[in-house]
């Protein structure tokens, strides 16, 4: 027991000890006292309470560290903040102020687009053409000036110019590009007002912008990007107006033209958290545009000239025949015209791609009225189809042409007359192309086109056809006239006729009724000719009856002494077998020289009239003596000059004659040219006299 009161007097020591000497240095020079736990029981202040004041405080201290520390964090997070808050203010005036100097805000959108645009195009394909419309896919390249447009200088290289270049670069690629939302409508114009066509784009039309490239270059470089732009052309249905502005065009070498937007809307590609929804509608928008023709390879017609569809046009062959149906015939044509274009065929300068095959156009041709060209005869409906060919080196483009001559009334024969006037002299004609619509208008339409009658030039021939090929006199005989006071001529004439390779199909049908040849007669072969025959005065007419005699020529032939011309038409009767036409030419021929398949006329000459040339009766008495003295042999005698003749087509029925068994074609002014031999008679007794 005694140690258990030891133990607890030590214990309780050792409390009271720890409690008094607390605020005491731990170093003393007082022993210290140990007790034993025992000891406390003398004591109210529990052990526990005795030690939380210490960790009170230590607790206190560490709260005011950590609420130090989350001050001093929000302190920067605050100056942080401030400091980005105005470097965003600063940011946000910097492009303020770039987007205010930029001619985009304060220019209009027509100029900013012709300033700030580039545009190239690399290709055109021809997709569709129908209903009056032509369908386009354009491939380009388009490029944005972006530092015209937020008026950046090239020209200054501070640091500011940097600054405003790299944020112009970054707005514009966060915008990505503009697009167009819906699809927008271009009339454009002639500069004249002219309206041309309507210009369609697809929906969802997107054009790509991308910053210039360097940003110290002083040179702008413009960064291009490939577009698609479908389109959908509308042309006008005046196509006398863009025939009009097609010549002159071609004799100004370019045009100008007005592009009118009746509203526009655009938005930014991309659409930043950041930005709100950049959208602007423009109306009434209008740009100007020139367009210069280039120059073209050598063998085109240049622009600035007066355009010769001849040098361009070329009808390579063309043909006529009679097609039977059911009892009832009809002359078809087949026709094939080449248009050459000045158009590289090498990918990398092609630029327009058509289709092979182009739809195939139903046409009616028309003449128009001699005295009134307001009116308009129908002539033949015909099928065009053209075709591309990019073989050689150039493009061209071959349209083969079919058609059917329609029934001639005797109102369109004067128009008729003039057509055949102009081929026959190798002049160009103008006819009148229209569409051709065979189904009813709640059908599909026949026609991809809708366009009024319109006008066109017709090339000429390369060279004057020539239908009489030759002519000549068998028994050729001078005399007197009955009441013994004029010479006459008798004897049998042989003409041979044919028509030009392409018409040759029509020479089988071809049935000469009457001649009425005037021709001047000559000593000897006629001279050569400086230019070719009248055939210039050729014309078409219908049963006209009796013709007055033209003048002569002025100055006469030399070698010319004499002019026979009968007094009314001469009936003719054409040579239908080669054993009937081998009485016309010893050595017959089929084919002459020209490749023409040919056949022959025959009529007799009965005391047609023989006058001689005013001043050239010294060269008729020298022919006479000739004859006097020639033995029995006769003379070689020329003749050259024109002829009328009158002609039926098996299968073409022309209005007028009798019973309703249609009348004659007449073809005047025909030229040819021929000799034959003049023998002697039993009137040289009237010649010798008239000699004396």
């Amino acid at each position: 027991m005694v140690s258990d009161a030891k133990g607890k007097g030590k214990a309780k020591a050792i409390a009271v000890d720890v409690r008094e000497t607390e605020h005491t240095p731990l170093i003393t020079s007082s022993p210290i006292l140990y007790t034993t736990p025992l000891a406390a029981s003398s004591y109210d202040v529990p052990a526990d309470d005795a030690v939380r004041p210490g960790l009170r405080d230590a607790e206190h201290h560490q709260g005011r560290r950590q609420r130090s520390r989350l001050a001093q964090a929000l302190s920067w997070l605050a100056l942080f903040a401030l400091v980005g808050l105005f470097s965003l203010l600063i940011f946000v005036a910097f492009v303020w102020a770039t987007l205010r100097a930029a001619p985009a805000s304060r220019l209009l959108p027509e100029t900013v687009f012709s300033n700030a645009t580039r545009w190239g195009t690399n290709s055109i394909q021809v997709v569709k053409v129908a209903d009056g419309q032509v369908q386009l896919t354009v491939h380009a390249d388009v490029g944005v000036d972006t530092e015209w447009v937020l008026g950046i200088d090239p020209d200054d290289d501070s640091a500011m110019a940097y600054a405003r270049r790299a944020t112009g670069r970054w707005l514009v690629s966060a915008l990505g590009g503009l697009r167009a939302p819906a699809s927008t409508t271009f009339t454009i114009s002639a500069f004249d007002g002219t309206f041309l066509l309507n210009c369609t784009t697809g929906p969802q039309l997107a054009v790509p912008v991308l910053p210039n490239l360097a940003a110290f270059r002083k040179k702008r470089a413009i960064q291009m990007s490939p577009v698609t732009i479908p389109l959908t052309l509308a042309p006008s249905h005046n196509a006398s107006d863009l025939v009009r502005v097609a010549q002159a065009t071609w004799l100004h070498a370019g045009l100008r033209v007005k592009i009118t937007t009746p509203e526009l809307t655009l938005e930014t590609a991309r659409k930043p958290w950041w930005l709100p929804n950049v959208r602007r509608t423009m109306y009434n928008l209008d740009s100007n545009l020139a367009l210069n023709l280039p120059h073209f390879p050598q063998g085109y017609p240049q622009p600035g000239s007066p355009l010769n569809l001849d040098e361009i046009v070329d009808v390579g062959s063309y043909e006529l025949d009679i097609r039977e149906d059911h009892g009832h015939q009809t002359i078809e044509f087949a026709a094939l015209a080449n248009l050459k274009l000045p158009l590289e065929t090498s990918s990398s300068d092609r630029i327009i791609h058509f289709p092979p095959q182009l739809p195939v156009f139903p046409l009616i041709i028309s003449l128009l009225g001699v005295a009134d060209p307001s009116k308009t005869f129908p002539l033949a409906h015909i099928t065009a189809s053209p075709q591309f060919n990019y073989s050689g080196t150039f493009a061209s483009i071959s349209v083969p042409v079919r058609g059917t001559m329609l029934p001639i009334s005797s109102e369109m024969i004067p128009s008729l007359s003039q057509l055949a006037s102009d081929y026959l002299a190798a002049r160009p004609n103008t006819v009148v192309v229209a569409p051709f619509h065979a189904t009813p208008p709640s059908q599909e339409p026949s026609f991809p086109f809708s366009f009024p009658p319109t006008p066109i030039s017709l090339p000429a021939p390369a060279k004057k056809p020539k239908i009489l090929r030759g002519l000549t006199v068998r028994n050729m005989k001078l005399g007197a006239s009955e009441d013994g006071e004029e010479l006459t001529a008798s004897g049998t004439l042989f003409a041979s006729f044919g028509l030009p390779a392409e018409l040759s199909g029509l020479t089988p049908r071809l049935d000469i009724r009457r001649v009425w040849p005037d021709a001047l007669v000559y000593d000897g072969l006629p001279p050569p000719q400086l230019r070719s025959g009248s055939a210039e005065k050729a014309s078409v007419e219908v049963m006209v009856g009796r013709r007055p005699a033209p003048p002569l020529p002025k100055p006469l032939p030399a070698g010319a002494f004499a002019r026979i011309r009968p007094t009314d038409w001469l009936n003719a009767t054409t040579l239908d077998t080669i054993e009937h036409q081998v009485e016309a030419e010893a050595e017959y021929v089929d084919v002459d020289q020209d490749g023409v398949l040919v056949r022959w006329v025959k009529a007799e000459l009965d005391n047609a009239p023989l006058d001689v040339l005013p001043g050239r009766d010294k060269e008729f008495q020298a022919f006479v003596r000739k004859l006097l003295t020639a033995r029995g042999k006769g003379v070689l005698a020329g003749v050259r000059g024109t002829a009328a003749i009158a002609f039926r087509i098996d299968g073409l029925s022309f209005p007028g004659g009798e019973n309703g068994e249609g009348g004659d074609i007449e073809l005047d002014g025909l030229g040819f040219e021929g000799s034959f031999i003049v023998g002697k008679t039993g009137s040289l007794d009237f010649i010798g006299h008239m000699l004396d």
